[in-house]
């Protein structure tokens, strides 16, 4: 899944949560709205750390400029920003 539809479906899925906590379907106690939050906290902690990873490997390497370098450039900027890249 691509990063806008990732952040489609999270921002989806958090509009249901919240729906239904509106609604009273669920309620949170202290602890286990403590541990909601640190469990947001630490997800924007690893966003912000893996940022500059992906905004590197969205950037076509600096191989030079011969023929061959120029037709892998975009190849390899595909292979590590496509769904199945680590």
């Amino acid at each position: 899944m691509y990063a806008p539809e990732a952040m489609t479906a999270m921002n989806n899925s958090l509009t249901g949560f919240l729906n239904a906590a509106n609604t009273g379907e669920f309620a949170v106690n202290e602890t286990g709205g403590q541990a909601m939050l640190t469990a947001i906290r630490n997800m924007i902690d690893w966003i912000d750390e893996n940022r500059v990873h992906l905004e590197t490997s969205q950037r076509a390497p600096m191989l030079g400029s011969t023929n061959n370098a120029e037709v892998m450039k975009p190849y390899m900027v595909a292979v590590a920003t496509d769904e199945r890249a680590s």
